[in-house]
């Protein structure tokens, strides 16, 4: 018996479709209706899951069992149409989410490798889900959806240690400040500097050591203060207080929030960062039929936040357990990517890898990643970082959600090290391949070719396999997941008739079918056999490609040589162990394909440009082979291969993209990302010098609104090249950071400007601001060029000596290289009060 998912629109009941005014079924239990159902394969008895999509919740609503099969007849959109139907028994159905319907946020993580957004009605349903979808809608039965998605994490996701035991640890600390009315430096140390504190983890360097020591008193008296009475006068009066204090510079939001958090764990939680509760307010009034209000003041939200969930959390949870559930609800409401969603790198985060990892065994898929994308941006966007990312997510989807990287905000320290580990994992294994398109790559290089060699003062050709070719055929021996027999794959046959040759002295006798005569294996290379007759000429070779064609039934051999191919496969199947079995699982292999546009597409793929598209492939719904120009053998692409390609857009146009490559392939935009210049309270980061501060987001916003106005925005600079810049400032270390900033402008934005606008000064200039500051903070100075000087009369010289200018970049050792007014003029300069330097 089968499963299989229908799809209901609402919206479709204006032109036609089922339901009603009010966006609902009128169905009743027991009744039979009738559904379009695209898949012809459903019979009677078969189960069918009605989803609902569109707007407002989303989720399974009804179950029902099949009573009639596949029929033809007039579509209920156009009359004059046909359309494939079933009819079903309604034995439950569910409108709301107050009535159990499964929330599809929910059916996404819990089955990710399902489509649960079907573009067409009557999809299959994953054998494997069967029972698990059928376990989640009992579960719904007489609960809202929200507890369903709670009940499903408590068992799946929640475990009572890490995490859980140091949440209640940093609470009890609480007793020990309040009973002794003193806090102690280790307390002071653990409750605001240390990164992960048991509450939430913040980011390297989010409070500095030196803010504590200056600061020491205040903090004393605000600890006792929080801990003792964490009220609303408490908590506006905590930032009120904060912002006097002269020893802080900023104000650490999450800092704060975290130590109310530890303060009253049960009426605030563990979500210090307030862009996250956002999501989890969006989250829950859009997806679960909730209407809280959301007041953006932090202790406020947390209130209504746990008096608006609690009920739909098992009674006898306790509160630490309860508030990382709802943490958990911020990692599920924000599985979706985003075409801009991408940041190189991760600063000051509310929860990093290095604290407390709460997503350990929980399954957060993100959408299921696509076959065939590819990344594109300006210079600096961190494509190439993230084609590894989306190389291990496509490859290894289990373990990178594992890794519990916030897609939205970009990974953290310790996360990259561990996803650089997994990819350096999966490259070795070659499991990962990567390749570089050039004008000079062509097909032979990348799906096969003819290679030549020489045995003795012989030349001969043999087929070489290209980099796509050779994945193709790795990819496809894990396309499926089945049981094999041990040593059943020529590979294993092959390795073990190897083995056996390597310790014959005087090689491997076989006897040939007839079995009256035989011939010697003497040597094997990756390409060829070479064998000694019983009788007449020695020296004969075999192809170990045509050899693996044969025994796979790929390829039959007629004329002289195939009692020999036949022979050595005979002698290969005596390796084959009829008892020994082993589990073949389905692995996905990826190709990243850097530079992808600039290489001639047409030339490199040929025909196979067509086999790459998702239903054409080996496992789709229309496989489509070819037959290989120098091999002859039949080629398709398996579904499990995917294809990250990276495209600089400052490089070449998108619109000079092959169009058949831009119709079979997603495209990911990936421009700057100004968040990443921010700390998690939103504040900027900023590099110090002569009491001026540099805001980093300001200055590269600017930037790149001057490229966009004098070229496009695909030639912006990206974030990433003030990276360098920011890593300083996280360290505290301010000196190193405005080292950065210079050798980012003197070595990367300055010689890159001059590239995009091919030496053009004037507009380098515009770009820099340079012609709205002083002359004393221009970085590229304009003179009027003298020709009479020059050249004596200048009616010699014609019109070229009218308004001709002169441009020089300043001296590498300038100070104004590590001077803040120098780039604030940049963002900043109608507004800057410069100083009274001279500008003779």
């Amino acid at each position: 018996m089968s499963a299989y998912l229908l799809s209901w629109n609402p919206k479709n009941f204006s032109t036609g479709g089922e339901g009603s005014d009010q966006g609902t079924l009128d169905y009743q239990k027991g009744e039979v209706v009738r559904w379009s159902c695209h898949s012809k394969q459903v019979v009677e008895g078969d189960i069918v899951y009605l989803i609902k999509l569109g707007k407002g919740s989303r989720g399974i609503i009804s179950k029902g069992v099949v009573t009639k099969a596949s029929y033809l007849d007039k579509c209920w959109k156009d009359s004059t149409k046909a359309r494939t139907y079933i009819d079903f028994r309604v034995e439950d159905i569910r409108h709301s989410c107050n009535e159990g319907l499964v929330p599809q946020i929910l059916l996404q993580n819990a089955f990710p490798e399902q489509q649960w957004s079907p573009q067409s009605s009557g999809i299959s349903i994953k054998p494997e889900y069967v029972e698990g979808v059928n376990d989640l809608w009992k579960l719904g039965r007489s609960k809202h959806s929200l507890a369903i998605l709670f009940d499903w994490l408590s068992v799946n996701s929640f475990k009572e240690e890490g995490w859980y035991q140091d949440y209640k640890a940093a609470c009890n600390l609480k007793k020990s400040v309040t009973s002794a009315s003193s806090v102690t430096d280790e307390i002071i140390h653990k409750i605001w500097l240390k990164k992960a504190n048991g509450i939430a983890s913040v980011g390297n360097g989010f409070m500095y050591q030196r803010e504590i020591d200056d600061n020491k008193v205040f903090l004393e008296k605000l600890t006792l203060d929080i801990l003792t009475s964490p009220t609303k006068t408490t908590f506006d009066k905590a930032f009120a207080d904060w912002k006097k204090q002269e020893g802080f510079s900023r104000t650490l939001y999450s800092v704060l929030h975290r130590v109310f958090a530890l303060a009253d764990p049960e009426h605030m939680t563990s979500v210090v960062g307030k862009e996250y509760l956002n999501e989890i307010f969006k989250g829950l009034n859009s997806k679960f039929e909730l209407s809280m209000l959301h007041s953006q003041h932090w202790f406020e939200d947390n209130h209504t936040l746990v008096n608006a969930v609690t009920p739909f959390i098992e009674p006898n949870t306790d509160i630490y357990k309860r508030n990382i559930l709802i943490w958990q609800l911020y990692q599920v409401f924000t599985q979706k990517i985003e075409a801009q969603s991408y940041a190189e790198v991760s600063d000051v985060k509310e929860k990093e890898a290095g604290g407390y990892q709460v997503m350990d065994n929980l399954n957060i898929s993100k959408n299921q990643s696509p076959l065939n994308q590819i990344l594109y941006g300006p210079p600096g966007t961190g494509k190439t970082y993230h084609s590894i990312q989306a190389a291990v997510k496509a490859a290894e989807p289990e373990a990178y959600n594992k890794l519990g990287i916030n897609e939205r905000k970009g990974t953290t320290e310790l996360q990259r090290e561990e996803l650089t580990k997994l990819y350096k994992e999966l490259y070795d294994t070659g499991r990962i391949r990567f390749v570089t398109f050039h004008q000079s790559y062509g097909y032979e290089e990348f799906v096969e070719g003819l290679s030549a060699k020489t045995e003795g003062d012989q030349l001969s050709y043999f087929e070489k396999d290209g980099v796509f070719k050779s994945l193709c055929l790795d990819a496809k021996e894990h396309q499926i997941a089945k049981t094999k027999t041990v040593a059943s794959t020529f590979e294993d046959k092959w390795q073990a008739f190897s083995e056996e040759l390597a310790e014959a002295d005087d090689g491997i006798k076989i006897d040939t079918l007839s079995k009256k005569t035989y011939f010697t294996v003497t040597d094997i290379t990756n390409n060829t056999i070479r064998f000694d007759k019983s009788k007449g000429a020695s020296v004969h070779s075999l192809s170990v490609k045509t050899l693996r064609a044969v025994h796979n039934g790929e390829k039959e051999i007629k004329g002289g040589f195939q009692p020999y191919y036949g022979a050595v496969i005979e002698y290969l199947n005596k390796f084959k162990t009829q008892n020994d079995a082993s589990k073949k699982e389905r692995k996905n292999y990826v190709l990243i394909i850097d530079e992808i546009n600039r290489g001639n597409i047409s030339k490199i793929f040929g025909e196979l440009i067509t086999l790459v598209e998702p239903s054409k492939r080996l496992g789709g719904e229309e496989v489509i082979e070819v037959s290989l120009p120098y091999s002859g053998d039949r080629f398709s692409v398996p579904d499990n291969l995917y294809i990250i390609g990276t495209m600089n857009t400052a490089d070449r146009s998108l619109a000079l993209m092959d169009t058949a490559l831009r119709r079979r392939f997603d495209f990911v935009e990936m421009m700057p990302d100004y968040n990443v210049l921010r700390d998690e309270g939103g504040e900027p980061f900023r590099v110090e010098s002569n009491g001026f501060e540099v805001d980093l987001a300001l200055l590269l916003q600017a930037l790149n609104k001057r490229i966009s106005a004098l070229y496009d925005r695909e030639h912006q600079l990206g974030h990433a090249f003030l990276m360098p810049v920011v890593k300083a400032i996280v360290a505290d270390d301010n000196d190193k950071a405005l080292n950065e900033l210079k050798n980012c402008f003197q070595n990367k934005i300055i010689p890159l400007l001059a590239e995009y606008f091919f030496d053009d000064w004037q507009k380098i200039r515009l770009v820099l601001g340079d012609n709205q500051k002083p002359e004393a903070y221009q970085l590229i100075n304009q003179s009027d060029v003298d020709y009479e000087m020059l050249f004596g009369d200048t009616e010699d010289v014609g019109d070229i000596a009218d308004d001709v200018q002169d441009y020089k970049l300043i001296k590498v050792d300038s100070e104004l290289w590590i001077d803040a007014l120098t780039y604030i003029g940049m963002y900043n300069a109608s507004d800057l009060t410069f100083s009274n330097q001279d500008e003779g």
